[in-house]
Formats: C-alpha cells, sequence, structure tokens
C-alpha cells in the first residue's frame, strides 16, 4: 500500500494556502485506485470466487484462514494477504472524500487533483469522463497520422492541443484557479512524446494514459510553463493560543459529523532550542461550534522538527475516545502530556527540555507549581518500587526540583507561626 504520510501540495495554482482538503481528496483518488487495483484482479477475482463455490453461504471476505488454505492451497497466501489489504483500504476510504464527492467538483478541479494524485501514484489517471466533451482522443488519432504523414508539422499539432489545454484548466474551480500556457522549449518534447505514446487505434485507456502524462509533465515538471490568474484571495491567519486544542490527525472531522470544519490559515507558537518563540503558518481546520482546531499529522511532524508546540495537542484517538475535551483535560498527567512533557526513554526529552516545557506551563499560568510538584510527587511514590521505572524517576525527581528552585525569589512569602496541636 502507497505511503501517502509525505504528500506535500505545493501548487501555484491553489487558491489559497489551505490545502487540507486537497490533500484529502488526492489521498482518496489513491486509496481507492489502489482499492479497486486489488479487487479487480483476476486473481482476487477467481479466487474470492473458488471459496464461494466451495462453500455454501461462505463469506470469502471474514473465513477463516485454514479455511483459505485448505480451498486454495498454493494461491492461499497471496489472497490472504490481498484480502488484508482489501479491508485495511475500504477502512480507510471511509474516512476520506468519495468519489462521488470528487466527481462532483468543477472540470478544473477534478483535473488538478487527479495530475496531483498520478505524480504519487501512477495508476491514477484522466479518463473518458474528462474528455468526453473534448472528442480529443478522436482528435489524437487525426493528429498523428497527419504528423506521421508529413501533412502537418509539430507547430501545427501544438496549435491544436493549446485550446483543448485551454479548456482543461481554463475554468476556476472552487480549489484551483485555471491556467494558460506560455512559451517553453521543453513542450516540443512534450508533444512528440504524446504522439509518441498514444499510437493510433482503438485502444483508449493507452491514450488516456498518455495524456495523464503529458499534461503531468507540462504542469509539474517545467514550472514556467504556466502563469496562474491573478487575484489570489487569501486568507487572514488564525492565531492559535496556548489555551486552545488541537486535534492532529489524518483527516479533520469534528466527534460531532454535523459540524462543519472550515479551513483556515492558524499560527501556532514555537518554541525552539535555544528558548526563542516563533509563530509559524501552517493549513488548519477549525469547528467554530466546538472552538476545537485540527491540524493533519505531516503537518504535526514538520512543526516538532522546529521547536515544542506551545498550545494543547492531543491525537485523534484521544479526541474521539473522549467525552467532548472535557475528559481530555482533568489530569494533570495529561495537561503536561498534551503541552509535551514526557519522561519516556524513547522520546529522549533533554532535562533543558523538559524543563523549558514546565517553564512555558507556569508562565503562562496553565499549571501552578504547586500543581505539578503534585503530580511528580505520586507518580515517584506510585512508581518508586518498579525497576523499569527507576529513569524516569530520577528524571521526575531533577524537575521536581527545578520547579521547586523556579521563580522562588517572586513568590509571595507567608511567616508560619508557630504550629499548635488541636484539642479535643
Amino acid at each position: 500500500m502507497k505511503n501517502l504520510g509525505e504528500i506535500i501540495i505545493r501548487d501555484r495554482a491553489l487558491k489559497n494556502e489551505s490545502d487540507a482538503i486537497v490533500v484529502q481528496y488526492i489521498y482518496s483518488l489513491i486509496r481507492n485506485k489502489e482499492l479497486s487495483r486489488i479487487t479487480l484482479n483476476k486473481s482476487f477475482r477467481d479466487a474470492k470466487k473458488e471459496l464461494e463455490n466451495a462453500h455454501i453461504k461462505i463469506d470469502a471476505m471474514i473465513c477463516d484462514e485454514s479455511v483459505i488454505r485448505q480451498v486454495l492451497k498454493s494461491e492461499a497466501e497471496k489472497y490472504i494477504a490481498d484480502r488484508k489489504n482489501v479491508i485495511l483500504l475500504r477502512e480507510k476510504c471511509k474516512n476520506l472524500p468519495s468519489l462521488s464527492e470528487i466527481n462532483s467538483l468543477d472540470f478544473t478541479d477534478r483535473v488538478h487533483l487527479i495530475l496531483q494524485a498520478h505524480r504519487y501514484y501512477k495508476y491514477v489517471q484522466l479518463d473518458e469522463m474528462l474528455f468526453e466533451e473534448e472528442n480529443i482522443v478522436i482528435y489524437l488519432d487525426t493528429w498523428i497520422e497527419q504528423f506521421w504523414n508529413g501533412t502537418v508539422n509539430l507547430r501545427k499539432i501544438k496549435s491544436n492541443l493549446r485550446p483543448v489545454f485551454h479548456r482543461m484548466f481554463g475554468q476556476e474551480g472552487k480549489y484551483f484557479y485555471g491556467l494558460h500556457f506560455k512559451r517553453n522549449k521543453s513542450l516540443d518534447g512534450y508533444v512528440l512524446s504524446l504522439l509518441a505514446s498514444c499510437g493510433k487505434g482503438d485502444n483508449k485507456n493507452k491514450k488516456y494514459k498518455a495524456l495523464t502524462e503529458f499534461f503531468a509533465r507540462v504542469l509539474y515538471e517545467g514550472r514556467s510553463n504556466y502563469e496562474v490568474k491573478n487575484g489570489l484571495n487569501k486568507m487572514d491567519p488564525v492565531e492559535i493560543g496556548v489555551e486552545d486544542f488541537v486535534v492532529r490527525c489524518n483527516v479533520f472531522r469534528c466527534m460531532n459529523k454535523s459540524h462543519e470544519i472550515k479551513d483556515i490559515i492558524g499560527l501556532i507558537k514555537i518554541c525552539d532550542e535555544n528558548g526563542q518563540n516563533h509563530l509559524m503558518k501552517v493549513p488548519a481546520g477549525y469547528c467554530s461550534e466546538c472552538k476545537i482546531y485540527f491540524i493533519l499529522n505531516t503537518t504535526y511532524y514538520q512543526l516538532i522538527k522546529n521547536g515544542d508546540i506551545l498550545c494543547k495537542i492531543i491525537d485523534e484517538k484521544t479526541y474521539l475516545r473522549s467525552d467532548g475535551l472535557q475528559r481530555a483535560g482533568l489530569a494533570l498527567q495529561s495537561v503536561l502530556m498534551q503541552y509535551g512533557y514526557n519522561v519516556s526513554q524513547n522520546d529522549g526529552l533533554t532535562d533543558e527540555h523538559r524543563q523549558r516545557i514546565l517553564t512555558f506551563i507556569i508562565d503562562n499560568n496553565i499549571l501552578s507549581k504547586s500543581e505539578i510538584i503534585s503530580y511528580f510527587n505520586f507518580f515517584i511514590s506510585q512508581k518508586q518500587k518498579m525497576d523499569n521505572m527507576k529513569w524516569a524517576i530520577m528524571k521526575w525527581n531533577r524537575d521536581r526540583e527545578f520547579v521547586e528552585k523556579y521563580k522562588n525569589d517572586e513568590g509571595i512569602k507567608v511567616k508560619i507561626g508557630a504550629i499548635q496541636k488541636q484539642r479535643r
């Protein structure tokens, strides 16, 4: 299955900087194509049919693997592997925009999305639906014959292709701006490659593949081949504060499915290793009813490369299993962890790094010194007899000492008199 974790959209045709929903559309195109390639594959269909014929009322997608091995023998392991991928892909597709939603988008948007997805997964390609109004496949046969017969030259072919390109990309969609050609030396080579790849005849799929490659190369290999129409709509960035909840996820979705999540540009405060704070601009989502922000996991991993994120971050699983966000923020442990504090050996936070987080929590009145110290006292007492927790206890002790001494001279000094034993 294709790894999509690193897909980042940087397209000059995007209407604004919030590319989150565009990424989700691209994920959907790729995942659905992966799913259809397996389920339509002859070996998978034949194996599934053989299982269903061997046992009455058997469900080939959930039956025990021992049954599969008994019936399919040498072909069993391949079917089992394919079945696992089908189940996983179906689950992933449930959480992504549907193909019908993508097909309902503007012509310009669909073309761009397909070409973006094609860059990451070659089997996603333009198809008959996008060309039916253009009759470009019919025209191609004529142009190829004329070109190889010498009755038209390359310049004429380019002239024929230009209005097709303009119609394909000239409409302004919801997410992408229309584009138009500029002179480029690489164009001759792209057109020649298109003519050579298409061939002549009734093989439409071959032509769709060749046309997809052509448009993708024109748009993405030669960055100067097109220009963006003027008038980009800029959204005002929204600053995400230290008390705000941010859910990091693979798909923007509110716990309440009826709520609308608006695409925004978020400004998130980052504290670097030198203790300096910076605002970083990121694509994000916002539910105005729940007052919750969402960022993609890919965005989150890019942010933490620059330092500590200075707001409450929780993962999608924690968010979805909490009753709203009330339960997610009650325990002191949860609050500290939401701001990035932990003593895990795997994360490898240094003393300086952990204490920088604690300083931020205290300075911003998120937790008091006494609340943090009580957290350390509780966990040290709970874990002190566990051998595998000795390193964590050492860190908690160092951090407790740091918090106890932090800003001691700024505290309110209260003179404590004699402590008398209460009389009964």
